[in-house]
């Protein structure tokens, strides 16, 4: 009895040890371990008081003074002798820290008000930015002057509540009650020039200088920055020699990255990951003279008037978003766009008709509308301007995963150096505020017994910074069919985290109690908080062969019709589809911005059975600009629908997908309008087509080439038009890609005739350009006849849309200029049996099945879509089919 008392007790004192100990310690464990290493909140504590160890000696060069520059200075000031900023921008030294009297704005060609923009190398310099109550706590933290500055600049602080709403479902509660959230409505320039300000007045010891640095000198010892070069705005290059410290703040140039390597320091090019998200977004700014703000329709008075109206978008169904704010207390901002093919407003009928086409799942404030009516009435006092921002790629350079002793000692990278987010997100500033924060903590606990281990304590403390901030953005943008993952991986990578974030936002929506913490928890973006990341369904070791092809897709109801059985071939079960609309849609550019998720089904046919297995469409990478090899003036180039012709207005509202660089002045004849393949399916195909030398028989204004030149040594491109050629040449400039394509004119048809004679002479003579660079694939993508050719033959009857009126396949007798088999069968003899054979969507599948031998070979037809249409097929012929790579 006195035995089972005892053990009663010392279970029930265990229990309640556990109970008490338990919980302290993971708060321990939090506060000492998790904090520290995810977040940089403890180091604001310690931010700008004195340093307690002798500062270090020598000077420290920032390589860049924007926003992280100006915040790595001020760091560098706190704990060196001497600190010198190396500005590229000319005339920002000098000019920067002025409060401008008046913007300057230009009129573009297409009669679009923008602003100048002063610090060119900063493309989004003028549109919209988030800033986070981070921010504005490491400024007051750091520079004594704030609030002095803050009101030279006759700026207010606001206490930081949103106006969100997802789906027009207002978000409450993102902030928690007691915590700092005050902050500045202000612009990216204004902020810039609020923290230059800053600089120049409490750390008056950091001198500026304008120029550009061009490199770094390796040390005799290999471990260390010896000398550090740079070319004054105005002058000639100079010399900066032993630098105690070098930060690379040069943005997403990273040149850092540039000086390393020429320097002979070892980084693999592994190091940099990168991804490619479309994104555009156009910022509308507003000047309202003081007679009119007391007219605005606001529901509160100008003077209190801060957040008007956010809209966020359920990424699971649209990708748009919108925003209105008072900046400064003159302006009010509107920003519309988002991820993908969106349209992009310059007006403010425009901007109406944007937010129009915005399907919530409750009605948008009609406030909102009010205000549009009024800034339409009055808009000749309110000096409107319009600056678009684009942006594809996010990337990451991971100096944490270097070896200590790889880099030089004396060299730290902060801002988009190190790491480029997706904006859409706001976290930018923040970004480099964190990167502040994490050098300064660094540095507080570093001397010159231990200063050559900087680089190393700094990035790995700044890794597990980043991590969230990197894998959230990814994550969620890897929810959406057109981004482009980073090498080795795929879209169902952060799947969980996606389908998780997704279902609790659900259920915020319905439960008032858990919107607070869901929007300020749920992973995603610090600034949008509240964008459910889109779900996605866990992958499964399922056989490919079970599934039908619309399992992961659509809904089977949905589909209006099913293709019908394939009579020549034995099927193992009947394939559901669709009669999909007309190629060329009717549909305007914001209801098909809503539906631009694309899906490729592939279906493997041999003599046997039909394998079918889905996949996303990935949008390849967008080179830089090369050198001009202007086309304008053999075509038009339009960039209003008012301009375009009406039969081919319905392409042009089309555009972005034909060339997501269209703005960049990308030109199409009017054939090309109707034939150029769409942007996305084109990448898909070229990866597909991955090879040494690809053949484009029928390049056309070159959407397939430019595609083709990013996974392909070389790419050959062949037209009978000199015009379309040129044009295809244009664009390739305009992607980067023209020095891996040559463009031909020529007849294909006695091109493919020729071309085995001429390679088995150059053979026998070892010594012509053909036998050492021979074709490995061919894409023929020939004529289909015209608009018409959904019809499936040119004599068959259609209505008043070009929609045919019966059912009919489309035959390979109506391939131009010759019969689609026989264009096949001498591509086959005559130049590889690798063939890509891009076709009508209604194409017969049993001709294509008879172009093989039965029981010989296989073909992969992929079924390429365009959110719920389906656009075309894309036929594999020899070693592109999967498992048949031995034929290659």
């Amino acid at each position: 009895m006195m035995s089972s008392v005892t053990n009663l007790l010392l279970y029930t004192s265990t229990a309640a040890a556990c109970y008490i100990a338990v919980p302290a310690l993971a708060k321990l464990y939090r506060n000492k371990v998790l904090v520290p290493k995810f977040s940089a909140v403890q180091d604001l504590e310690e931010v700008g008081k004195a340093r307690k160890k002798a500062k270090l000696k020598g000077q420290v060069v920032v390589c860049g003074g924007s926003v992280a520059g100006l915040l790595a200075a001020a760091i560098a000031y706190e704990h060196y002798e001497s600190v010198l900023i190396i500005e590229a921008e000319e005339g920002l030294v000098k000019n920067g820290s002025s409060f401008p009297s008046e913007d300057k704005i230009r009129i573009t060609p297409e009669g679009i008000p923008t602003h100048v923009n002063p610090r060119s190398r900063v493309m989004q310099y003028t549109s919209t930015h988030a800033f986070m109550p981070v921010c504005f706590r490491t400024l007051r933290r750091l520079f004594p002057s704030y609030y002095e500055e803050v009101a030279k600049l006759g700026l207010k602080e606001y206490i930081h509540k949103p106006d969100f709403h997802l789906a027009g479902i207002l978000l409450q509660g993102i902030f928690d009650e007691g915590v700092d959230s005050t902050i500045l409505y202000i612009t990216r320039e204004t902020f810039e020039i609020l923290v230059r300000r800053l600089v120049m007045k409490d750390m008056p010891g950091i001198r500026f200088v304008d120029g550009t640095v061009t490199g770094i000198q390796r040390s005799p010892d290999g471990k260390s920055i010896d000398e550090l070069y740079w070319r004054a705005s105005r002058g000639a290059s100079q010399t900066i020699p032993v630098p105690k410290l070098v930060i690379d703040a040069t943005g997403t140039s990273q040149a850092g990255l540039k000086w390393l390597n020429k320097a002979g320091f070892t980084i693999p090019a592994t190091l940099r990951i990168q991804y490619q998200v479309p994104l555009h977004y156009v910022t509308t700014l507003l000047r309202v003279p003081a007679h009119l703000r007391q007219e605005l329709p606001l529901e509160e008075r100008w003077e209190d008037t801060y957040s008007i109206y956010t809209y966020l978008p359920d990424l699971t169904k649209e990708t748009g978003f919108f925003t209105f704010f008072v900046l400064e207390q003159n302006k009010i901002l509107i920003c519309c766009g988002g991820w993908g093919d969106l349209p992009r407003p310059h007006s403010i009928d425009e901007i109406r008709e944007y937010i129009l086409q915005i399907r919530p799942q409750k009605p948008i404030n009609p406030r909102v509308f009010e205000l549009l009516d009024f800034f339409e009435e009055h808009i000749s006092e309110l000096n409107p301007s319009y600056d678009d921002a684009s942006m594809n790629t996010c990337s990451y350079v991971q100096y944490h995963q270097l070896a200590e002793g790889a880099l030089p000692q004396n060299f730290v990278a902060m801002g988009d150096s190190v790491m480029q987010l997706n904006p859409i997100f706001g976290q930018g500033i923040t970004k480099a505020a964190v990167d502040a924060l994490t050098l300064d903590s660094t540095l507080r606990e570093t001397d010159e017994s231990n200063a050559s281990s900087l680089p190393s304590r700094f990035f790995n403390r700044l890794a597990g910074r980043h991590e969230f901030g990197w894998n959230s953005n990814k994550d969620s943008d890897y929810g959406l069919s057109f981004t482009t993952p980073i090498d080795g991986e795929d879209l169902s990578v952060g799947w969980f985290s996606r389908w998780y974030g997704g279902y609790v936002m659900k259920l915020a929506l319905k439960d008032r109690k858990l919107m607070g913490k869901s929007t300020r928890r749920t992973q995603g973006s610090k600034a949008l908080d509240g964008i459910p990341p889109s779900p996605k369904p866990p992958p499964s070791n399922i056989d490919e062969s079970n599934l039908l092809p619309y399992d992961s897709v659509i809904e089977e109801e949905s589909r209006p019709a099913k293709r019908q059985r394939i009579s020549e071939i034995e099927v193992e079960r009947q394939i559901n589809s669709s009669v999909a609309e007309d190629e060329a849609d009717t549909t305007s550019d914001s209801d098909e911005s809503m539906k631009d998720l694309e899906t490729s089904m592939v279906l493997s046919l041999d003599s046997s059975k039909t394998n079918i297995r889905s996949g996303p469409l990935r949008s390849g990478p967008l080179p830089s600009i090369q050198e001009a090899f202007d086309a304008t003036g053999l075509v038009h180039y339009y960039t209003h629908k008012s301009q375009v012709p009406k039969h081919l207005q319905k392409y042009f509202a089309q555009r972005y997908r034909y060339f997501s660089l269209y703005d960049n002045g990308c030109l199409l004849d009017e054939e090309g309008w109707y034939s150029v393949t769409p942007e996305g399916i084109a990448n898909q195909i070229a990866e597909r087509c991955r090879c040494e030398t690809i053949l484009d028989a029928f390049c056309g204004v070159g959407g397939n080439a430019i595609a083709f030149a990013k996974t392909c040594e070389r790419v050959i491109a062949l037209d009978t038009s000199p015009t379309r050629l040129a044009l295809a040449r244009h664009n390739a400039v305009i992607y980067g890609v023209a020095d891996r394509i040559e463009f031909i004119l020529c007849d294909y048809i006695s091109f493919a005739r020729s071309y085995r004679e001429k390679l088995q002479r150059s053979t026998a003579a070892a010594s012509g350009s053909v036998s050492k660079r021979p074709i490995d694939v061919v894409f023929l993508s020939p004529p289909w006849g015209g608009p018409e050719y959904i019809s499936g033959s040119p004599n068959e009857p259609v209505n008043g849309n070009g929609e045919s009126l019966l059912t009919s396949e489309y035959s390979l007798s109506s391939v131009k200029p010759i019969h689609g088999m026989e264009l096949f069968n001498l591509t086959r003899q005559n130049i590889s049996h690798n063939i890509a054979f891009f076709l009508p969507r209604n194409t017969s599948l049993q001709e294509i099945g008879s172009l093989v031998k039965d029981g010989y070979e296989k073909t992969e037809i992929e079924e390429e879509w365009m959110g719920d249409k389906l656009k075309a097929l894309t036929c594999y012929f020899g070693g592109l089919v999967t498992g048949q790579e031995e034929m290659f």
